[in-house]
């Protein structure tokens, strides 16, 4: 109670720094209160004075419309000047909502631009993002920048198995493009070593995901799935597939993965919760022109290559699909149109 006091008379006197502990506090107790007490009225208050981390918090609240009215264009405002302010964690998720066209319009060039001054700001997802896009490209004479990028990721301490799982796949990336191109690769083993025997039990940065609409992780789904054209699913006898609820229990969720092992793991150790389901594979083409849209139109979210204990990450459905769009190659997506043309004329 008297630290509660102590931040209440430090905050009233215009301390931002109080003015945000405040803010977390009051949302931590929850419970209503008037007009100017409210956690966003503080966090506001700190903000309007420059502090990052309200900056941050305010701009990822009134995106998601958490624990206020959703307001886009002001949530965006914070985090430009969260970012302008120097704050890796806004300059994060500004890249990531402008890479993958979520609540803005997609541009893949400005989404990487913030994922690329996050990184310099030592934003260990960021530094892998701006990694695995240079290898997506192919790497050629950026292979040098990519190990660059990822030994500095890999220097940090992961915070969870999925980020560390997405480190180890892009360092394994890494250490093939360079052998094919015959260039060194002996210094990325020590790398993954390291990553593969990091500890991830300590407690998650709060900051680290606020607006992750879309990971890494993800991303090797939808590298998957272009290689191959083949998504799998896991379904029972009579054709339904495996679904379950968010933490938040808002979305029902769809199991999907790219690759037909990694499915098998899944069903494996899940038991008898999924007795009854098989491995079962759909085309690229009919996920995209058929499944997205209809788990969409459901508000039903996808967790692509959730790992055996089922710990995954949450994507729309309609974020999916923009990203497996994007990286459709040339000769793809003339064969997807053509398919879609040939549906529309046979309505």
């Amino acid at each position: 109670m008297a630290r509660r006091e102590e931040l209440e008379r430090a905050a009233k006197a215009g301390d931002a720094e109080s003015q945000y502990q405040l803010a977390q506090l009051i949302e931590t107790e929850g419970g209503s209160r008037g007009e100017g007490e409210r956690w966003s009225d503080w966090c506001k208050r700190a903000a309007e004075q420059g502090h990052v981390g309200a900056m941050f918090a305010l701009g990822t609240s009134l995106l998601d419309g958490d624990g206020v009215d959703a307001d886009v264009a002001e949530g965006l405002k914070w985090l430009e000047k969260g970012s302008a302010a120097g704050d890796e964690h806004a300059a994060y998720s500004l890249g990531l909502l402008h890479f993958f066209g979520d609540r803005v319009d997609q541009n893949v060039e400005r989404g990487l631009e913030y994922a690329r001054l996050a990184a310099e700001r030592g934003h260990a997802r960021a530094q892998v993002l701006v990694a695995t896009e240079i290898l997506e490209e192919g790497g050629g004479e950026r292979l040098d920048e990519a190990e660059r990028w990822l030994s500095r990721a890999a220097e940090q301490p992961c915070e969870d198995e999925r980020q560390r799982g997405v480190l180890i796949d892009a360092l394994e990336r890494l250490e093939a493009a360079l052998r094919a191109a015959g260039k060194d690769a002996t210094a990325v083993a020590p790398l993954l070593e390291k990553a593969r025997e990091s500890d991830t039990s300590a407690e998650p940065d709060e900051n680290a995901d606020a607006a992750a609409v879309f990971e890494a992780s993800a991303e090797r789904f939808v590298r998957q799935a272009i290689e191959t054209e083949t998504v799998y699913f896991l379904e029972d006898a009579e054709g339904m597939r495996a679904t379950g609820l968010s933490h938040d229990g808002e979305h029902d969720l769809m199991l999907i993965f790219g690759d037909a092992d990694e499915a098998r793991a899944v069903l494996e150790a899940t038991g008898e919760a999924l007795a009854g389901h098989a491995v079962e594979g759909e085309h690229l083409f009919e996920l995209l022109g058929a499944t997205l849209p209809e788990l969409e139109e459901e508000d039903i979210r996808v967790v692509p290559n959730c790992l055996p204990d089922l710990a995954g990450v949450e994507v729309e459905a309609r974020l999916l699909r923009t990203r497996l769009l994007s990286r459709l190659t040339a000769e793809q997506a003339a064969r997807f149109e053509e398919l879609a043309r040939q549906a529309t004329s046979d309505e």
